[in-house]
């Protein structure tokens, strides 16, 4: 099951959920407003437009009447977010632990490397997608990862692989695992397989050599 979501929050700094917003298998887009138990950042209102007063007589995410089947559903199903780790960890801070996931900002990158921006509206608007929604709130960026998503697999390139077995934390199939930084090195990184050997070659070349002369 895929259920794609996308989450308004308290602000960046510990963020706590104040709307959710999820469609199981792109189908009816459902919104769940709670009071994130702490303020919210003026910066998160200018974005999102949710003040302190609308929130403040709301029950918390984890007393809400749905969050016992919403827990249960993001934790069993495949969930899909737009720059994907920030929405999980948003849910992790009230509890919800998600096993599985796709980042549609990760197959956009792949999909378009050359876009302006690989912000939700920006591809939105780059790529002219045709759907009414009100940007940053959480039911409006559903509806419009829900487009995304559609013109992700109505292109050539992206569907060679099963988008749905992406972990979060896996790198993309066309991307080469990074070279790990040596610690305490300043930016280099350590010996090539290559180099290795031939620096054994000539050790080995050099020991003859002065075993040689000692023979003679």
């Amino acid at each position: 099951m895929r259920v794609f979501i996308d989450t308004e929050t308290s602000g960046l700094r510990n963020p706590k959920a104040a709307e959710i917003a999820w469609s199981v298998n792109g189908g009816r887009v459902q919104t769940l407003r709670c009071n994130p138990g702490k303020p919210i950042e003026l910066d998160a209102t200018v974005v999102n437009g949710i003040r302190n007063q609308d929130v403040e007589h709301l029950p918390l995410l984890q007393d809400c009447l749905e969050y016992p089947a919403l827990k249960k559903l993001l934790e069993e199903s495949t969930v899909v977010a737009h720059n994907a780790a920030f929405d999980i960890e948003v849910l992790a801070n009230d509890g919800i632990i998600v096993k599985c996931s796709v980042c549609t900002k990760e197959l956009a990158m792949k999909r378009w490397p050359n876009a302006p921006k690989h912000r939700l509206q920006h591809l939105r608007y780059w790529l002219n997608l045709d759907i009414e929604a009100v940007a940053h709130t959480a039911g409006g960026d559903v509806m419009v990862l829900m487009a995304l998503w559609d013109a992700i697999h109505k292109n050539k390139g992206i569907d060679t692989y099963r988008a749905d077995e992406m972990i979060s934390s896996e790198p993309l199939p066309s991307q080469s695992p990074q070279r790990v930084r040596k610690s305490g090195s300043s930016g280099d990184f350590g010996p090539s397989p290559s180099r290795t050997r031939r620096a054994q070659l000539r050790k080995r070349i050099e020991g003859r050599k002065s075993l040689s002369k000692k023979r003679t």
